[in-house]
């Protein structure tokens, strides 16, 4: 932090889960997500802030018996997104709710070794909604649980080749981080 203005570089990733596939069954799910954040603080603990954000996930092992064996796709979505948060102090702790628009552009890859594989692009105005609390174990670390969900639907659908696909996909995402911060 620097003044009232702060910087952020986040980088999460998840361990192997397992994701519920619309079409039915089951699929590894992995998750990799890069941020890249500018915002300003104001008085009563008030913040602005935007950035770059950009995300990875990543299916394979279907367990859906149609599905092809090697089959495997991935969907990446960027952009840059805006918003705003508060802050509430409690004795040494602090409280945080904040709200972010994201504009995002999204490409889906598949791999089908036996029908060739699939690609399209699309587009989404997205919200992200999160809330969080900070615990000081001294004055330079400390411990931060943070919740955030992230609803996008892609639309505007389009192959490679220009044709137009009918339909959208839709990215909901809760996430519940734990984790050690320090400052330097």
């Amino acid at each position: 932090i620097t003044g009232r203005w702060y910087f952020d570089l986040g980088y999460s990733g998840s361990v192997n889960a397992e994701a519920d596939i619309n079409l039915g069954g089951t699929a590894d799910f992995t998750r990799k997500d890069l941020t890249l954040t500018a915002g300003y603080v104001f008085t009563n603990n008030w913040t602005v802030f935007g950035g770059y954000k950009s995300g990875t996930s990543e299916y394979e092992n279907f367990s859906d018996p149609a599905a092809d064996p090697g089959y495997s796709a991935e969907f990446t979505a960027d952009g840059l997104y805006g918003g705003a948060g508060v802050n509430i102090p409690s004795g040494k702790n602090v409280f945080s709710l904040n709200a972010a628009l994201a504009i995002l552009d999204g490409e889906y890859k598949d791999s089908d070794p036996v029908n060739g594989d699939f690609s399209y692009t699309s587009d989404s105005v997205g919200l992200s909604l999160g809330a969080g609390f900070n615990m000081p174990l001294s004055n330079t670390s400390g411990i931060a649980i943070k919740a955030n969900y992230q609803n996008y639907n892609f639309d505007n659908l389009t192959e490679s080749d220009g044709t137009a696909i009918e339909g959208e996909d839709n990215e909901s995402i809760f996430a519940l981080d734990v984790g050690y911060y320090a400052t330097f």
